[in-house]
């Protein structure tokens, strides 16, 4: 794969990293976004558009909610499979799952911990404040029935469900790690953490719900304000590619297609998706890529 990507790389006219900590990694196997280089575009997601068929558990989250219990909601990809002892296990550490199970222990039955992603055999022995839902369709459409969204990753790229619930105001405690810190503001836009430890995690999660409004109301101003920023730099860089371009007339909108690469990393995506649209704006097919029959529109 990293061949494929310096190819596109010495291909393309620029590269788009979803993080400032994505572009360090490509540089530093000297991938360098092409002709002018890679910019730095976090990822975004479409407003949220819930139905009640959607909510399969609202009234599980409005019964909680009714009881007095915080709702500490993680939406993430997992699988739990069973030892040659009998003893459950995470088969992928990224989620770092047992750390979330030590952090609802240590907060107590006032705090109802929800995860939604799992697959595989549940655990039989987890602690009675949380709840493991399986995967769910939209899993996105419960953040606003959710106090604090967690998300204790060993190790992530731009997590699109920590801008999910920015999107809907919903406070955020998250590992420190790849562009997470990009996203999050301490204090402000939620909580980073850097310690892995349950205990100094919980006593984050007791300080946030401290003044939740106050941080909702953050949230919600700096999510439309990152979104802002999003489309202004799309803008700029549709409007570089069609001075590239140079056949069409200024008042000629280019319509800019999202074509990727099935089973390729985003780093090889990005670089191939700009070389796209500068070819279809120019007319012209793209030259030294796979045959259309690899891709895909989306």
């Amino acid at each position: 794969m990293l061949k494929l990507e310096k190819l596109c790389d010495s291909l393309s006219y620029t590269q788009i990293a979803v993080s400032q900590y994505d572009k360090k990694l490509l540089s530093s196997v000297k991938i360098h976004g092409g002709i002018h280089g890679t910019i730095v575009i976090h990822n975004a997601c479409p407003a949220l558009k819930i139905t009640q068929e959607q909510l399969i558990y609202q009234k599980l989250f409005e019964q909680l909610k009714k009881s007095g219990k915080k709702i500490i909601l993680s939406i993430s990809r997992f699988n739990t499979t069973q030892n040659s002892q009998g003893i459950y296990c995470q088969s992928k550490q990224q989620k770092n799952f047992p750390l979330t199970l030590e952090v609802a222990k240590s907060l107590g039955e006032d705090y109802q911990f929800i995860w939604i992603g799992n697959t595989g055999i549940a655990p039989q022995s987890l602690p009675k404040n949380i709840m493991l839902l399986g995967s769910l369709a939209n899993a996105k459409a419960y953040l606003p029935l959710a106090d604090l969204f967690l998300l204790l990753s060993h190790y992530e790229g731009l997590p699109i469900s920590i801008l999910e619930s920015l999107s809907v105001g919903i406070p955020v405690l998250a590992s420190a790690v790849g562009g997470v810190e990009e996203l999050i503001k301490e204090g402000e836009t939620g909580f980073l953490d850097y310690s892995h430890k349950a205990d100094l995690i919980s006593q984050k999660i007791k300080k946030l719900f401290a003044s939740p409004q106050k941080l909702k109301q953050a949230m919600y101003a700096k999510a439309k304000k990152a979104y802002g920023k999003v489309i202004d730099t799309l803008v700029k860089l549709t409007k570089r590619s069609k001075k590239l371009a140079g056949v069409l007339p200024e008042n000629v909108t280019i319509k800019i297609k999202v074509i990727t690469i099935k089973a390729c990393t985003h780093k090889a995506q990005a670089n191939i998706f700009f070389l796209l649209v500068l070819t279809i704006a120019s007319g012209h097919k793209p030259l030294g890529l796979p045959p259309m029959s690899c891709f895909k529109e989306e």
